[in-house]
């Protein structure tokens, strides 16, 4: 990690074990982090470079873009299926053919125009793979979490070990 990244870490994991047992909302976290961060740029006691500020934002926004692309995936395919089908009044006019959309699962990522039954077939299985893994940890994560819950009592963590 980089400084910034664990400033960043470091404070929010204080802000929020701060906030007690009623927890912060994470639009409030980040905002006060964000706050703490700029006033240790100002301040000199963390840096970063123009360059490398631009490369995490960047990142972070693209990130964002591919996250809501991925999601609305199942819209935009039906929405191509119509365009196949000569239902769509722009039809290979229609701006969606040249947006960015995550494809390949080497994160490769294409225009929808530029998509061919690979990507699409890849597309799928990478949701299938997702939903089962995702799955596969929901049943890890209730086999544990039930075990603590079961140990707890009705108390809360740090009670259970003599904290609170």
């Amino acid at each position: 990690m980089t400084e910034h990244e664990d400033f960043i870490r470091d404070a929010y994991d204080r802000f929020v074990l701060d906030a007690g047992e009623d927890g912060i909302k994470t639009g409030e976290a980040a905002a006060h982090v964000a706050g703490l961060l700029a006033q240790a740029i100002r301040d000199g006691h963390v840096t970063i470079s123009e360059a490398e500020y631009a490369q995490k934002v960047t990142k972070q926004i693209i990130t964002g873009i591919r996250t809501a692309r991925r999601a609305g995936l199942v819209e935009t395919a039906l929405w191509v299926q119509s365009m196949l089908a000569g239902e769509t009044i722009l039809g290979s006019d229609d701006p969606v053919l040249k947006m960015a959309y995550p494809g390949s699962a080497d994160s490769i990522d294409k225009s929808l125009v530029y998509w061919t039954e690979d990507d699409w077939n890849t597309a799928t299985m990478t949701r299938y793979r997702k939903a089962a893994e995702a799955t596969a940890a929901a049943v890890a994560f209730d086999n544990v979490a039930s075990a603590i819950v079961t140990m707890l009592k009705g108390r809360s963590t740090g009670d259970a070990l003599g904290l609170s």
